[in-house]
């Protein structure tokens, strides 16, 4: 692309550097203006340019994508059982695991089970499964995600250590 007229025939040199890094920057900051336009559009579309105008660009993120860490208490509260329940030692295994893993860790299980990095700021309308995962060699077997459904297959781990380990090398 040239970025001045007759451009393609001039030679970059030392001295014209900087206007040519000038003139870079500013095809650069310009050629998603088209996307950037559809985007907006499509964004006022939902939500008035007025409104939006009310909030910094943290909020809308926040309510777009949600906190960027979570308790594990907000997870565990839109989480239902099949073929196991909280009681159960591998599932109270789990969940400690979580609670001593990093914010980023619980992010990438996040992105594991769900295919996303974080939870929605109003989870009311989704459910978290955690179903049992059956194994001969329980200690040995990795979990399995469905991030269509948001589901986890855990396996019967024996310790806490043993079901960070195996999630860890999951995520």
């Amino acid at each position: 692309m040239e970025l001045l007229k007759g451009g393609n025939t001039k030679k970059v040199t030392f001295a014209n550097r900087l206007e040519y890094a000038k003139l870079v920057a500013k095809v650069r900051k310009e050629e998603g203006a088209l996307q950037m336009k559809a985007i907006k559009n499509g964004i006022y579309r939902i939500v008035p340019l007025s409104l939006i105008k009310l909030f910094t660009w943290k909020e809308i993120e926040f309510k777009v994508c949600g906190k960027p860490s979570f308790k594990v208490d907000a997870l565990k509260k839109i989480t239902h059982y099949s073929g196991c329940s909280e009681r159960d030692s591998h599932v109270e295994y789990f969940w400690q695991a979580l609670e001593e893993f990093t914010d980023e860790e619980r992010s990438m299980y996040l992105r594991f089970v769900w295919g996303r990095s974080r939870l929605p700021t109003y989870t009311e309308s989704y459910k978290h499964e955690i179903h049992v995962k059956n194994s001969s060699t329980p200690d040995r077997t990795l979990p399995e995600s469905h991030t269509c459904s948001f589901t986890l297959d855990l396996p019967k781990y024996s310790s806490v250590e043993i079901a960070k380990e195996r999630l860890r090398l999951a995520i």
